[in-house]
């Protein structure tokens, strides 16, 4: 038996910082009493979080300059321009946790302040969210992947006929990845300077099928293989061209048995490999079934990732195990790697909710206002219920609204700007949205 029994004895951070929600999620499922959320002062996130969280625990930061857009900082950026640091430190807050990819300076920071970053160890995220690092990686273990070489504008000639995605080495997203038919689209990417002359990307042979999301949770004694989440898209002129909609979660007996068999294998084995590399936390993967439900390995993640929130609510995704107490104990103990208990996907998961990204076309001015919190789908209706989005229950049809922008902000490019989060399908077997997704779309338009 796991023990889940947290031994907590300094106050750790959760951050409801500018696109914050899947910060502030991981606050909702950790102990309660102990959490400082930090936010900057006079934002509409700040507003938001009020109405709801415990005021005592809401601390905001002030930035040294107003130059800076609230919705465009990463957190590095809060922590350059802003008083975050002498905060951390006067409330003697010993841990941080936020879903961002670490980096360099993150890491000398975290050392400086003498505050540990609850979070995958930044030598293993460099290495596994590194695309090229990624696919060696696979190759080495002989993990069945799309066909791969790597391509630079001034050292390669070659490129594999036909469709084929082109993946920028380090890129989070659809940032950095480019789906190609021909040489032709290559010179057009040149051109339009998307890709950099002299760099090494990834080239991947286009392989037909649906694609998958899975996420594998690493302790120091536990593997635990979640249950997976389709990948869907928006219609496109292109239908290899995907514009990202979304996830939804597949019910386990939604899942084919062979493809169920070849989740298990290739995942447990996965979770054995990092577990060696003494990986603590949550590794997410993207992959695609093709129609002999055969697994080709894409890419991996290895951080909280916006599928996390309802990973994190909802434990039969995950074989009803907590895995964030697991996580946060065990990063805190800094527990002995051992033999470890593997938990394969399982048949007692029959969660379907979807995680839909809202977008607005390029040269949109924002002039409608929508508040964020929790709405639920009721005759026919959208109502507006609580700010509360900790209420989300797992049954019903409940969703969460979440978005940054504020009337008069202008988007010069097509981007995301407003996520919803269910507890139900949004889209239908097909991939495409259902009644209830598409009235949703038409509710919270700009």
């Amino acid at each position: 038996m796991i023990n889940l029994r947290t031994t907590q004895t300094h106050n750790f951070y959760v951050g409801a910082l500018p696109k914050g929600l899947d910060d502030l999620i991981q606050a909702l499922v950790f102990p309660k009493k102990q959490v400082f959320y930090f936010t900057a002062e006079g934002s509409s996130e700040a507003k938001w979080i009020a109405e709801f969280l415990p005021r005592a625990q809401i601390l905001h930061y002030r930035f040294s300059t107003k130059r800076i857009n609230f919705d465009k900082h990463s957190l590095e950026n809060i922590l350059r321009y802003s008083d975050l640091s002498q905060l951390l430190t006067k409330r003697k807050i010993k841990y941080l946790i936020f879903s961002n990819a670490l980096n360099g300076f993150l890491e000398k920071w975290s050392e400086q302040h003498k505050i540990q970053i609850i979070a995958v160890s930044y030598r293993l995220q460099k290495r596994f969210e590194n695309k090229l690092w990624f696919d060696k990686f696979l190759a080495r273990h002989k993990i069945q992947k799309p066909e791969s070489l790597i391509f630079n504008t001034a050292k390669t000639s070659k490129i594999f006929p036909g469709k084929a995605v082109l993946q920028k080495a380090n890129s989070w997203g659809a940032e950095g990845t480019f789906f190609i038919e021909n040489r032709e689209d290559l010179e057009r990417l040149i051109v339009a300077k998307k890709i950099c002359k002299n760099e090494n990307y990834l080239m991947r042979k286009y392989v037909s099928g649906k694609s998958y999301g899975i996420t594998v949770f690493i302790s120091s004694k536990v593997i635990a293989v979640s249950a997976i989440r389709e990948q869907c898209f928006y219609t496109s002129g292109k239908v290899y061209v995907p514009n990202f909609a979304g996830i939804q979660w597949v019910a386990d007996k939604n899942i084919a048995s062979q493809l169920k068999k070849n989740i298990n294998g290739v995942f447990t084995r996965l979770g054995e490999l990092l577990h060696r590399e003494k990986f603590l936390g949550y590794a997410n993967f993207d992959f695609i079934a093709d129609l002999k439900n055969e697994i080709y390995l894409i890419e991996c993640n290895p951080r909280f990732a916006a599928s996390s929130l309802q990973l994190l609510r909802f434990s039969e995704l995950i074989s009803n195990i907590q895995t964030e107490q697991i996580f946060i104990k065990e990063f805190m103990q800094k527990s002995v790697f051992t033999e470890p208990e593997i938990y394969a996907l399982r048949d007692v998961n029959n969660f379907a909710g979807t995680n839909l990204q809202i977008k607005v076309a390029a040269q949109t001015k924002i002039t409608k206002d929508y508040r964020n919190g929790l709405y639920a789908y009721q005759n026919g209706e959208i109502i507006y219920q609580t700010p509360d989005i900790r209420k989300l229950p797992s049954k019903g049809k409940t969703f969460i609204f979440h978005s940054n922008t504020s009337l008069g902000m202008f988007y010069p490019h097509s981007l995301d700007v407003a996520n919803v989060i269910s507890n139900f399908p949004l889209f239908g077997r097909s991939g495409k949205l259902n009644l209830i997704g598409r009235k949703i779309l038409k509710t919270f338009t700009y």
